[in-house]
């Protein structure tokens, strides 16, 4: 919430078009003011990356349902061998992305990622474990 003083990443599409920016949002108590700072950040600086170490099975992304996205959504597809830097879209109670390839599912929840600083996600056919940060 913009209540909160401290910092944040979220993810922007913009209308019309399907590239997405990094804007990082400072919030900062100023006497008996809040000031919010809105700074657009390069992907690489983005709190989250998936990394997808499978050689044939494309990953779909989908972020936790919200009242704003009651349905989940694609949020990307990473094809094999590439990365998504990942912020949320929409904020949400408990952070959960469901990470789908062929008919297999994992869901992670990011709060857990937070705590440990990283999750190992079961193996999709052709890939080793790994542990994403």
């Amino acid at each position: 919430p913009i209540s909160d003083v401290g910092e944040m990443t979220v993810v922007c599409r913009l209308p019309n078009e399907r590239r997405r920016i990094f804007i990082l949002v400072s919030v900062s108590m100023e006497g008996a003011a809040l000031r919010v700072n809105l700074t657009e950040q390069p992907p690489q600086l983005a709190p989250y990356r998936i990394d997808n170490l499978t050689h044939t099975h494309s990953l779909l992304v989908t972020q936790s349902p919200c009242a704003a996205l009651p349905q989940p959504r694609v949020v990307e597809e990473v094809a094999p061998g590439k990365r998504l830097h990942f912020a949320w879209e929409q904020v949400v109670d408990e952070p959960t992305l469901a990470l789908h390839a062929g008919n297999n599912c994992v869901h992670l929840r990011l709060d857990d990622l937070q705590l440990v600083g990283g999750l190992k996600a079961a193996a999709f056919a052709d890939a080793q474990p790994e542990v994403l940060r």
